[in-house]
């Protein structure tokens, strides 16, 4: 990660980000194409973009963490995700940790 960035928390499982990063393991789960890449692009712009605005985690949180929300690892590794689509660097190998990652935290809620 970037010095001086933090990882910021997911609002709430109805939130843009929330949303997005369902997004983003639906397009994960898609074949690699060109288009696929697009849209990879756009989903990980956006939801970095949300993410950053939201503000940093503090390593010193009062209040749970739903089980979902990034934590840095998480969004360096989208980072990096994205970063090497938009290089058009091989991605696949990333691509599925984050795929993996994301099917375990989003598991629990109802409709996935």
């Amino acid at each position: 990660m970037a010095p001086g960035l933090t990882a910021p928390a997911v609002r709430s499982p109805g939130s843009l980000e929330y949303l997005l990063l369902g997004d983003l393991l639906e397009v994960l789960e898609e074949v690699p194409s060109i288009p696929t890449s697009r849209w990879l692009l756009a989903i990980l712009d956006r939801l970095l973009a949300l993410l950053l605005a939201a503000g940093p985690i503090s390593g010193e949180e009062t209040e749970p963490r739903a089980d979902w929300e990034p934590d840095p690892e998480l969004f360096e590794k989208l980072q990096r995700l994205r970063d090497r689509v938009a290089l058009r660097a091989p991605y696949q190998l990333l691509a599925n940790e984050v795929r993996c990652e994301l099917r375990r935290r989003l598991s629990w809620h109802p409709g996935s």
